[in-house]
């Protein structure tokens, strides 16, 4: 499907397609620069939760729980088993990455933005919390090998994010 833009605020959508060539005008106020710019954060924003997933990952394999006191005090509020508290606390939070990008990012709910700004947020704590950590404990700690990626996807979504927000106009 190709998109391009069309006087004012219709834009055309060709199809292609077993060697016929349909075109259908829709009338939208979004303009293709806009459809771009989005398409990008929700990629951005899929990548941010897959890179959240291979972290959980990492923390579980290391057994984050036993090492990290808050992780530690997190995981026994849900159960006394901490290994299960942290597969439920790290499940949740993953399925809700997973929830916010198929439905408020994919279909641009209002509230879509203030999710994905939530989400840069824990990730850019997870990004730089982690090598520090690891550099006061003197030795690997367990998150520590994705934490790079989270706080680069982080950033890039928070720029995507900046980039695509209206301007703000100080005229009153």
């Amino acid at each position: 499907m190709l998109l391009r833009p069309c006087v004012g605020e219709r834009l055309a959508v060709d199809w292609v397609g077993g060697g016929q060539r349909w075109t259908q005008a829709t009338h939208t106020s979004t303009r293709y620069a806009d459809l771009q710019g989005m398409s990008r954060i929700t990629i951005a924003f899929g990548a941010l939760v897959v890179a959240q997933c291979a972290h959980s990952i990492e923390e579980y394999v290391g057994r984050l729980w036993e090492s990290f006191p808050p992780a530690a005090f997190l995981t026994g509020l849900i159960s006394s088993d901490r290994k299960l508290g942290f597969l439920v606390i790290n499940g949740a939070l993953v399925t809700f990455g997973i929830w916010c990008l198929l439905w408020p990012v994919r279909k641009k709910w209002h509230s879509a933005q203030a999710l994905m700004w939530f989400w840069v947020l824990i990730e850019m704590i997870n990004g730089v919390g982690h090598p520090v950590w690891s550099v006061r404990q003197g030795e690997y700690t367990p998150g520590v090998i994705t934490a790079p990626i989270l706080l680069a996807l982080a950033v890039y979504l928070a720029f995507r994010l900046r980039r695509a927000a209206p301007p703000v106009s100080l005229a009153a």
